[in-house]
C-alpha cells in the first residue's frame, strides 16, 4: 500500500480521506435501502490489487443495475440524509449521462471550461442488459475520432441507435459538449431514454453505455458479489472480478510505469470545508483561492 504514496500531496490525501468517508456513507444508504451495487473500474482494481484506493488514484466508481440505479435516484430526491445529494441529468448544466453522489458540505469545480459546482463525489454508472445479437456488433473495435464525421448529433432515435450499436459513446459526448454547450443535459437525457429502450429485457450480456465506448461483460460476472476490504471498509466487487478486470485492463496485477502513477482527474477549484455556490467560488478564485 505504501508504493505510490509519494505521488500524492498532503492535500490529495486529505481529499481522499473525505472521499472514503463519503463512500462509507453511500454504502450504508444503499444497503439500508436494499439496493444492489458493485465497485467498478479502478475501484475494483484497487480493491483487488491494493485492498483500497489505488495509491495514486483520486476517485471512486460503482455500477448499479439499471432498476436499482433508477430507484436510488428517486430515493435521493426525497430522503437523503443532510449533507448529501445527487447530481444527475435533471440538474441544469450537468453534462454527463450518469449520476454523482455528492458531499454537499464540500465544493468542487472540475473543469475550468464547464462552470458547474458539485462537491467531493462518487460516480454511479447504470449497468444495462444487452442481448446476444448486439454483442458481436459492440465488440467490434473502432476509432471514435476517425469515424466521428459519419454521425449527426444524437437528436433522433435512428441516429442515436447508430451510436449505441457501434459503441461511439465518446464521439457522441464530444459532439454534444463542444457543439451544444449549455444544452448538454437536454441531449444527453434524450440519449439516455433511447439507451433504456434498447437495453431492457433478459439479455445475457451486461453493458455500461456511459463508461468508455460500450464494453460488454458477461452477466454471470455480476450474478453475485464478493466482499473485499477497502481502506477499512468492506465493499462489494463483482463475483467475476478476475474476468471483469482482465476484460478492462489485461494483466491487471502488473503496476503501470511510474510516470503513469498520477491522479487523472481535474480539480479547478476544491474546498473540503464549505459548500459554496458558483458565484461564491468565482469570488474566491478572484482572490487567488483554488483549494481549501
Amino acid at each position: 500500500m505504501e508504493q505510490g504514496k509519494k505521488y500524492l500531496s498532503a492535500y490529495d490525501e486529505k481529499y481522499n480521506s473525505a472521499l472514503l468517508s463519503l463512500f462509507k456513507s453511500l454504502i450504508d444508504i444503499l444497503e439500508q435501502n436494499g439496493l444492489q451495487y458493485w465497485t467498478c473500474g479502478g475501484t475494483t482494481l484497487g480493491a483487488v490489487r491494493h485492498q483500497g484506493l489505488i495509491p495514486w488514484d483520486d476517485d471512486i466508481d460503482i455500477y448499479m443495475p439499471r432498476k436499482d440505479y433508477d430507484a436510488f435516484l428517486e430515493i435521493a430526491e426525497k430522503r437523503l440524509p443532510a449533507g448529501y445529494g445527487i447530481v444527475s441529468l435533471k440538474d441544469k448544466g450537468y453534462f454527463l449521462p450518469y449520476a454523482k453522489f455528492v458531499n454537499t458540505n464540500t465544493t468542487l469545480w472540475e473543469y475550468a471550461e464547464y462552470p458547474f459546482i458539485i462537491g467531493v463525489f462518487i460516480d454511479i454508472f447504470p449497468l444495462d442488459n444487452a442481448n446476444g445479437r448486439r454483442r458481436e456488433i459492440l465488440s467490434h473495435k473502432s476509432d471514435c475520432i476517425k469515424n466521428i464525421g459519419k454521425f449527426k448529433l444524437c437528436i433522433n432515435e435512428k441516429t442515436a441507435f447508430q451510436f449505441l450499436k457501434e459503441g461511439h459513446y465518446l464521439a457522441f459526448l464530444y459532439k454534444v459538449l463542444y457543439s451544444h454547450k449549455g444544452k448538454e443535459s437536454k441531449y444527453l437525457a434524450k440519449y439516455e431514454d433511447i439507451v433504456k429502450k434498447y437495453s431492457t429485457g433478459s439479455g445475457w450480456a451486461a453493458l455500461c453505455w456511459s463508461q468508455a465506448t460500450g464494453i460488454l461483460f458477461e452477466r454471470s460476472w455480476f450474478d453475485e458479489y464478493v466482499s473485499l476490504p477497502f481502506n477499512g471498509l468492506n465493499v462489494r466487487v463483482p463475483k467475476g472480478y478476475d474476468e471483469y478486470l482482465t476484460c478492462r485492463y489485461g494483466d491487471y496485477m502488473k503496476l503501470p510505469p511510474e510516470d503513469q502513477r498520477v491522479p487523472c482527474h481535474e480539480r479547478y477549484y476544491v474546498n473540503l470545508e464549505e459548500g459554496l455556490t458558483l458565484e461564491e467560488v468565482k469570488e474566491r478564485i478572484k482572490q487567488g483561492e483554488y483549494q481549501k
